[in-house]
């Protein structure tokens, strides 16, 4: 746990830094009548914002699965939710916050945690590399990178021109040693690469002519965004809450951790140039209900919904 150090009134104090930031959000409340709105990721900032008693409203954004499993309630949320001290919960997607609100009775909404920039024009999927599958990604466990290599090591053994392009940040270096290995061990390395991280991944996904999604779980899925936005079409596993949400007829979606209808699925896109294209032209579209226009619209719209909430209060 963080400390802070400071000196008051002469004495060296030792405070915990959640316990500052609530001394730091009740002063400020205390001085002028404030919503707060809290990124919760952490327990122990929970706990820092439901200690904040004079703040005039509580908005909690969770940007992540709030379950563990079907019924159990991911940690870091349990108190969030059950406290039902804040007085909106927003999520990233509406599965989400129709979720929230039947299980847990609390006013709810859905707004992206990001934005995207749509580009007016990508590259054609003919000027991209044949039978290519391009991922950006963070090779980290909860991402199933190891799910990707044995779909297209399979999808492969169909079609030897298939061939997958892995870019993304290493935050576990003994899983990326891991997936060397798993690529290594299949005699895949002519055909799967590991190509360091890339600073524009919505210009990388132009490259491919599909991606390939294998989260054990995800809020939203900033990536999806990208590749849609790049028209690349998406093929991943069917889970809450951002390819339900945001893939729709930009990509295809398979039963979560089969390997092997994620390899049908691959080989069947790669090989159906019409249906590449429109699901291309779909993403686009939908990659166009996150811009930045809309997801002002609705912050907006919130604000204007507590605004209210705060005169019927006062009156």
């Amino acid at each position: 746990m963080a400390q802070v150090h400071f000196w008051q009134a002469g004495q060296l104090q030792v405070m915990s830094f959640a316990a500052l930031v609530r001394q730091f959000l009740q002063e400020i409340t205390a001085q002028e009548p404030s919503v707060i709105y809290a990124d919760v990721l952490e327990e122990e900032m929970t706990q820092a914002y439901l200690g904040v008693s004079n703040a005039v409203a509580k908005v909690a954004y969770i940007h992540a699965d709030h379950h563990v499993g079907q019924h159990q309630i991911l940690v870091g949320f349990r108190n969030l939710l059950r406290s039902r001290q804040f007085d909106w919960i927003v999520t990233g997607t509406h599965n989400q916050a129709v979720d929230v609100q039947t299980e847990w009775q609390c006013r709810t909404a859905d707004i992206a945690p990001a934005s995207i920039t749509v580009p007016q024009s990508v590259t054609a999927l003919a000027d991209r590399r044949v039978m290519s599958v391009v991922v950006v990604t963070r090779f980290d466990r909860i991402k199933r990178v190891e799910d990707m290599i044995a779909a297209v090591v399979q999808a492969h053994q169909q079609n030897r021109d298939i061939n997958l392009q892995l870019y993304g940040t290493v935050t576990d270096q003994a899983y990326y040693t891991q997936l060397q290995k798993q690529v290594t061990d299949a005699h895949a390395s002519n055909y799967i690469t590991f190509n360091g991280a890339t600073t524009d991944a919505v210009a990388t996904f132009q490259t491919g002519q599909l991606t390939v999604f294998t989260s054990r779980t995800e809020g939203f899925g900033r990536t999806l965004l990208e590749a849609l936005a790049a028209g690349t079409p998406v093929v991943s596993y069917d889970i809450d809450y951002g390819p339900r949400t945001l893939i729709g007829k930009g990509g295809k979606l398979v039963s979560d951790g089969r390997v092997d209808l994620l390899a049908n699925a691959l080989v069947m896109g790669l090989a159906d140039r019409h249906w590449r294209e429109q699901a291309s032209e779909a993403a686009r579209q939908r990659a166009t209900q996150y811009d930045a226009p809309h997801i002002t619209a609705k912050w907006a719209d919130l604000i204007a919904e507590l605004e209210h909430c705060d005169e019927n209060n006062a009156d």
